[in-house]
């Protein structure tokens, strides 16, 4: 079994500061960690929710789901009808990501990049290059607007803890938890997958705490402190 705790009112930067924290000496210092975005199709939203509890993951996940407002003529404009698609953001241990992503590439899932900009009247802020995978269903789409940056999208997450990480004092500070157990189903490990997928453009160190910056250079695992 996995614990899947589902946190309100969090992004994925206050989660890559609070988790590690508060995980303390259960969390594992010096692994690197990524972010993607997975496009999947809005009814199969539920079924992907509690994806990582399925997966025999080393190093906790977290994830939240977007869903455009004011920007959907603007993405409608690149090329995706927003009403048909939901915006799943990933943060998860590059060693665990050939797991993650593996049954969406067996099931001939489109990775590819695009860049997620501030779309007409949003917050300041930078734009990237994020790596996706895309559900062939879906239109492709090579310029994401949104109206706020992707690592400070306040939302609902889900929080995944693997089953060998003792969560019995973890509760993320400032939010709501709902603690959910969920059983989980053993997979067996494809390195293949993270060695094609190490480049991925959205990377950073896992440490105590720390910012995630972007990576242009192909990201290569480092071996993680005791």
């Amino acid at each position: 079994m996995s614990q899947v705790e589902i946190v309100t009112g969090v992004s994925l930067s206050s989660l890559t500061s609070s988790v590690p924290q508060q995980l303390s000496v259960n969390w594992q210092q010096g692994h690197q960690r990524t972010q993607i975005l997975i496009l999947i199709q809005r009814h199969h939203r539920q079924k992907f929710e509690g994806h990582a509890a399925s997966l025999s993951l080393k190093h906790p996940c977290w994830s939240l789901f977007y869903r455009p407002r004011k920007e959907v003529d603007e993405i409608q404009g690149h090329g995706l009808d927003p009403k048909t698609a939901s915006f799943m953001f990933l943060d998860v241990a590059l060693e665990d990501l050939g797991k993650w992503v593996g049954p969406l590439s067996k099931d001939d899932w489109l990775r590819e990049e695009l860049i997620i900009t501030p779309s007409e009247g949003a917050d300041n802020y930078d734009s990237t290059k994020w790596t996706m995978f895309r559900d062939p269903w879906l239109e492709q789409i090579e310029v994401l607007p949104l109206q706020t940056a992707p690592l400070e999208i306040v939302a609902k997450a889900w929080l995944t803890i693997p089953t060998d990480t003792n969560v019995a004092n973890h509760v993320p500070s400032a939010s709501t938890v709902n603690s959910d157990p969920v059983s989980g189903v053993g997979v067996t490990s494809d390195s293949a997958f993270a060695g094609k997928l190490a480049d991925l453009t959205h990377s950073f160190v896992a440490g105590d705490a720390g910012e995630p910056a972007v990576a242009s250079a192909p990201v290569i695992p480092t071996t993680a402190a005791p």
